[in-house]
């Protein structure tokens, strides 16, 4: 079964990554011993990092949102408000994306107000028209599908608090018809959405064709494995360093009880059983510290590979220039399919919102599709070398062109389309003044 709350607390740093549950107890350790190094383990949230890095960058530009028609003026309060507490477009489908990444997929539903007004201005008014909320797959408990893996029915349930001491089981139920609504067992609510289709857009990570299960594994568990390794490793070099950093004086003594010097204790032993005896320190090896350490270091490189962002971990001198680009080019294509998920899930959640209003707005989302990470300094390094090639003019243009994309991305349209005005400009005129000026023709008396 997919395990979706281990993943979430290597997320979050919570549940055994917060309380310890997650370190393993030690073959010989007591206890005793075993309780204070949970309550002292610290984590380090690697994964945190790495799942925000394959989700930010999709939405670092605002995505291009196109529509018009019948009905527009509720697709603008819609992207302002999609869930009725306030949250804007962006940020839903920025969540949304985040949890389809961490857990394999989620579940977008799409739900309506029992009783709307027919009048537009005061459903705006009032917010009252179609919302959507996530539903994770940790809390579906029952789907179907048709012979073309189209989701057709989905239950999920969830324990909601309502009082000090009062929790209740709330079930909802979605299929084509109707949307049912229980409360231990018993049925409180009935809609018929009239949509012939099922209200509830589904999100996966990866795309995936034909017939699959709704529940996928998530494509981030065997990281999340790896965090808890690093987790305990970390653990495990805190007790050698808390245990075994500070030398301990050795001295000879008649007295074989412990001697106490206030911050720590002496280790006594028989001053006629070594010749010359004195007093002196000894440390512990520091070998099994080396160990663990590299251990660490080791499966926090390996956690960034993994997931195709070990050119984060890595100098310009461990890799090659060819490596580290096929490293950005397989990332970059990781963040484009995701982008593209994303831009499905939006699109199907505008047209189950649309057709609960009976709307029609020709909806068209664009995401980012390039993610290509760019050495600004190498680019321009390569740009002044193809200058000094002395080029034909339009291909001094088209360096520009690729300078300023590097350089400055977010140029607005209008002064990146003056700027290749003016340098063409001064393209012409620099062929113009190159060229021989021609003596006047010679006069018939000449």
């Amino acid at each position: 079964m997919p395990n979706y709350r281990f993943v979430k607390d290597a997320y979050y740093g919570e549940g055994g990554f917060a309380g310890g549950g997650y370190l393993v107890k030690f073959d010989r350790e007591t206890e005793n011993n075993y309780h204070k190094r949970q309550k002292m383990a610290y984590y380090i949230n690697y994964f945190k990092d790495i799942v925000d890095s394959l989700v930010n960058p999709v939405f670092k530009k605002k995505p291009s949102r196109n529509y018009d028609g019948r009905g527009k003026e509720y697709i603008d309060t819609f992207l302002d408000n999609v869930d009725n507490a306030g949250t804007a477009i962006n940020n839903f489908m920025k969540n949304a994306a985040l949890k389809a990444k961490l857990l394999g997929a989620v579940f977008i539903c799409v739900d309506n107000f029992p009783n709307i007004p027919s009048d537009m201005g005061t459903a705006i008014e009032n917010r009252l028209f179609p919302y959507a909320y996530i539903v994770e797959p940790e809390f579906v408990t029952d789907y179907s599908v048709d012979n073309f893996g189209r989701l057709t029915s989905l239950t999920y349930q969830e324990n909601v608090q309502i009082g000090e001491n009062t929790t209740i089981t709330r079930c909802v139920i979605f299929n084509d018809k109707t949307i049912t609504t229980t409360i231990n067992g018993q049925v409180v609510s009935q809609t018929e959405h009239g949509l012939s289709r099922i209200p509830v857009v589904y999100f996966p990570a990866v795309s995936s064709s034909g017939r699959q299960t709704m529940k996928p594994a998530p494509p981030l568990e065997s990281s999340a494995g790896v965090a808890r390794a690093i987790y305990n490793f970390q653990s495990f070099s805190e007790e050698i360093l808390r245990k075994q950093t500070f030398s301990i004086l050795t001295m000879p003594s008649t007295d074989r009880q412990s001697i106490d010097l206030g911050v720590s204790n002496a280790l006594a032993y028989d001053p006629s059983a070594t010749g010359g005896a004195k007093p002196e320190f000894i440390a512990p090896p520091s070998a099994p510290a080396d160990v663990l350490m590299n251990e660490r270091r080791f499966l926090v490189n390996e956690l960034y590979r993994m997931n195709g962002l070990s050119f984060v971990m890595e100098s310009s001198a461990q890799a090659s220039g060819v490596s580290r680009q096929w490293e950005f080019e397989r990332t970059n294509q990781t963040l484009a399919s995701f982008a593209d998920q994303c831009r499905q899930s939006e699109t199907a959640l505008m047209k189950i919102f649309q057709a609960w209003l009976h709307i029609d707005c020709d909806y068209n989302v664009q995401y980012a599709d390039d993610f290509g990470i760019v050495d600004v300094a190498s680019e321009m390094a390569e740009a002044q070398a193809l200058s000094d090639l002395n080029l034909a003019p339009g291909l001094r243009i088209e360096i520009l062109k690729r300078l300023l994309s590097v350089y400055l991305p977010d140029l607005a349209p209008d002064r990146y389309d003056e700027i290749i005005h003016e340098a063409e400009e001064a393209e012409r005129d620099a062929v113009i003044s190159a060229q021989p000026v021609e003596p006047p023709p010679a006069s018939a008396g000449d």
